[in-house]
């Protein structure tokens, strides 16, 4: 029976063996890679998205209200609800630094007070994607020179009571696994 202990509930790292790797496809934002993997005496091959890594960001005001954006994504046909977000794709940029441009970029926020919440695997059987996810704070409109385009030109903004976020991401209303990690990690830490 447990003694109710979960201090070794953890993931560890292990490095299997690649017997070798090839880029079957080169994508403008990330690959598909191909490995022949050895673990233990198995071997097999596995494709997976090569991910430069990204950050997400939950916004949050004095009021206790937490900025939302709606924006189109074509692979699940829907406009959904995310947080402001995007890819580690500058060399060197340390993790809160992509943070804060991401959130000047898509929302036009900037933040005083800035707490990594953690970071998290997404779909680790078919992406090597790590994102990590911030809660900002002391935030205040900025003016930024980024120039939107694609989806992005049609972002909606909405500022929630992390309450009614949390309730929608309990009855399923909203769905985006980084949104629904974000929203319920700052939720439970304060």
């Amino acid at each position: 029976m447990p003694d109710g202990r979960d201090d070794d509930l953890r993931d560890e790292s292990y490095l299997a063996s690649i017997q070798s790797s090839q880029t079957v496809f080169a994508g403008r934002i990330w690959d598909v890679v191909r490995d022949r993997i050895k673990l233990d005496e198995i071997e097999f091959d596995r494709d997976y998205l090569k991910h430069p890594g990204s950050v997400a960001v939950l916004a949050m005001n004095g009021q206790g209200e937490v900025l939302l954006i709606k924006q189109y994504r074509h692979p699940i046909s829907k406009r959904d609800w995310e947080l402001p977000a995007g890819l580690r794709d500058i060399a060197g940029e340390p993790k809160e630094a992509t943070a804060k441009r991401e959130l000047a970029e898509e929302a036009g926020i900037q933040a005083s007070k800035w707490t990594e919440l953690g970071q998290w695997a997404l779909s680790p059987g078919s992406s090597s994607e790590q994102i990590t996810i911030f809660l900002a704070e002391d935030v205040q409109e900025v003016l930024t020179d980024f120039t939107p385009e694609g989806e992005e030109l049609d972002i909606e903004r909405r500022w929630v009571p992390i309450e009614h976020a949390v309730n929608a991401v309990i009855e399923g209303r909203i769905q985006n696994a980084v949104l629904v990690i974000g929203v319920l990690s700052a939720y439970v830490r304060r």
